[in-house]
């Protein structure tokens, strides 16, 4: 992995008392990330639809809401109750709902009915098994039809089955809301490999949308895509996005999409912690505090290229060192994570810095799938 990552400021209470391994947030970062990617839409929020999934914060789902992002995505219920909470008038569940997450979803929305609660559905069961738990509590929920546009996670392919699932939820009295179309195959390095392959998708799935609204069905959104092929969807007024990674970034998505007008705001603090061998010296940044999801380095040292990571464990990384400064025992170290959403999770609280200065400490609220209380005997 190949960039340059400017490296922002760190505060001297940081460097002096923060213990590591810790994750770092810049505030100022995030703000203008948030900016950036509303300019994407020409100021127009109603057309984004921001997945939680890689902050898992309140006060970063606030900054959004206060500019009028007020349809939001997730994965977990955890994350679907921080949402309600932080404001959020429409919550997308992009994940299948089934087991005991269906009374847990009904009872999230009893509890929140300020909130509108969507679903993805991408299958006849699904459909029903959601429609008798909401049937006997008379909750209203909403639907989107997962598409599979390529990734073969989750969804449904485009044509008739599709059609018939989307039909059922109308008849089990879901309100039909429309669209759902994640296609994280699109990751190509070349913008405009992604760009082809974006425009054969959106293509594939207005068509659709239009074939459904002919049959009479309610189809009013379309939520597509992430991060990699956000600047193309941009350009449609016919869709709604729904990025992740582009508040925080990280080293991987800088690496492989200059174009992208996004800067990392999240870093995580390490020390050196040993110095085994003259050539060698070992942080303490295992892969318990950055997710190792990626082939090749979890992350980078921006501020120290000659450090070549030969080995990695629980809670150690040890680099050999080649031409270049000396680090001293003790010295903190700033770490952009190859892939920050996965690392975010690894951390109850990031650190807040804004401007140089450390501001404040955030809880990654949504860290858990279930709240303490929930799992109880």
């Amino acid at each position: 992995m190949s960039t340059w990552i400017e490296v922002p400021p760190l505060p001297t209470p940081v460097a002096e008392s923060v213990p590591s391994p810790a994750l770092l947030f810049f505030r100022d970062r995030i703000v203008a990330n948030l900016e950036r990617l509303l300019q994407m839409v020409e100021g127009r929020a109603e057309r984004l639809c921001p997945h939680v999934k890689t902050h898992k914060t309140r006060q970063i789902v606030g900054m959004e809401v206060a500019r009028g992002i007020v349809r939001h995505k997730c994965a977990t219920l955890e994350e679907a109750r921080l949402l309600a909470e932080a404001g959020a008038q429409e919550v997308l569940i992009a994940y299948p709902v089934v087991g005991p997450n269906v009374p847990r979803l009904i009872r999230l929305a009893e509890e929140h009915p300020q909130t509108e609660f969507a679903v993805c559905v991408d299958s006849l069961q699904g459909v029903r098994q959601l429609a008798e738990a909401a049937r006997r509590s008379k909750t209203a929920l909403g639907v989107y039809l997962d598409l599979d546009v390529g990734m073969h996670r989750t969804g449904v392919p485009i044509g008739e089955e599709a059609e018939r699932i989307y039909a059922e939820a109308g008849r089990e009295g879901f309100r039909l809301l429309g669209l759902h179309a994640y296609d994280g195959h699109n990751h190509d390095p070349d913008p405009s490999v992604r760009r082809g392959e974006a425009k054969r998708i959106l293509e594939a799935v207005l068509e659709f949308r239009d074939r459904l609204r002919r049959r009479g069905l309610p189809c009013s959104s379309v939520v597509i895509g992430g991060t990699p092929p956000l600047a193309f969807y941009a350009e449609s007024e016919e869709v709604i996005l729904s990025p992740g990674t582009v508040l925080l970034h990280d080293a991987e998505y800088t690496s492989r999409y200059p174009e992208l007008p996004f800067r990392p705001a999240a870093f995580l603090l390490a020390r050196v912690i040993s110095r085994p061998r003259p050539d060698r010296i070992t942080l303490d940044l295992g892969y318990k505090a950055i997710s190792p999801d990626r082939p090749g380095a979890p992350g980078m040292l921006p501020e120290h290229p000659h450090l070549e990571p030969v080995g990695q464990s629980e809670e150690h990384w040890v680099f050999q060192r080649g031409e270049g400064p000396e680090l001293a025992i003790g010295q903190p170290v700033l770490v952009a994570p190859r892939h920050i959403c996965p690392t975010v999770a690894l951390h109850r609280y990031a650190w807040v810095c804004d401007n140089g200065e450390l501001v404040d400490r955030w809880e990654i609220a949504a860290r858990d799938r279930v709240r303490p209380e929930e799992v109880m005997l």
